[in-house]
């Protein structure tokens, strides 16, 4: 008896799982130092819906991002920059007529042209953290001061101050850093403990902190200046859910 004919095996095409498209509106924000026309990746962008509005979203420059359209009734965000070494630019951008330039993927291509800091200039840093009640520095912070150090090297008549801040006007105990204390970690047998310690104190503990670090990768201590603003310049109420950013230093160039 001759055996059944075998069936051949089909092999089923494996159904690739179609990605889902995210929801909004992509943008891409291209920042162009005004000094070369080079693209700028480093810092962030910042996108508010009103210049006075306590909240905002953070990107990456040079990545391709989707957007819902904003609330408010004109239709437009508020486009802020932050970039190590150039001075902030702002911009509006009207989410349903944005640009006639489009990428690959159809995004919006947003250009925005940011200057290099000058003399009088204030530079914000959203990335630069403290440790609670300290003048620590958080390991997030590095990437931005690295920016400042490669600034300061680049640009040899530069000179800054360091304004450092803190949130509330009441003492509280605190810890600073020692001489065998890190930059970027806590270490309770090297930090130094103060039982009762005033704003201003810490807030320029915390400038000389970024100092001292700016000094270690090889910045002339000569073209750095501290002081500390206490907690008499808040951002944000103090007892709210965004006090905690009222701990930040801000550097302002003196000399260019």
């Amino acid at each position: 008896i001759a055996p059944p004919p075998v069936e051949p095996i089909v092999e089923k095409p494996i159904e690739k799982p179609i990605a889902k498209k995210p929801a909004g509106k992509a943008f891409y924000f291209k920042l162009v130092s005004e000094k070369d026309g080079a693209e700028i990746k480093s810092g962030e962008v910042h996108l508010m819906e009103s210049t006075t509005a306590a909240q905002y979203q953070s990107f990456k420059p040079g990545e391709v991002v989707y957007l819902p359209a904003p609330k408010n009734k004109s239709g437009t965000y508020t486009i802020a920059t932050q970039v190590p070494g150039y001075a902030q630019t702002t911009a509006n951008l009207d989410y349903q007529n944005p640009t006639e330039t489009k990428g690959s993927s159809e995004e919006s291509i947003i250009e925005i042209v940011v200057p290099r800091a000058k003399k009088g200039d204030y530079i914000d840093f959203s990335n630069v953290k403290f440790f609670k009640n300290s003048s620590i520095l958080q390991p997030v912070s590095q990437g931005e001061l690295d920016g400042v150090v490669d600034l300061l090297k680049e640009n040899i008549n530069y000179k800054i101050k360091i304004h450092g801040h803190a949130n509330g006007t009441q003492d509280r105990e605190s810890f600073t850093r020692g001489p065998n204390s890190s930059f970027f970690a806590t270490n309770p047998s090297a930090d130094v403990d103060h039982k009762k310690m005033s704003p201003k104190d810490l807030s320029l503990a915390r400038a000389e902190t970024v100092r001292d670090y700016l000094v270690s990768q090889g910045i002339d201590k000569e073209r750095i200046s501290v002081k500390g603003e206490g907690g008499r310049i808040p951002l944000y109420p103090t007892g709210g859910s965004l006090g905690q950013l009222n701990d930040r230093v801000e550097i302002e160039f003196v000399k260019n």
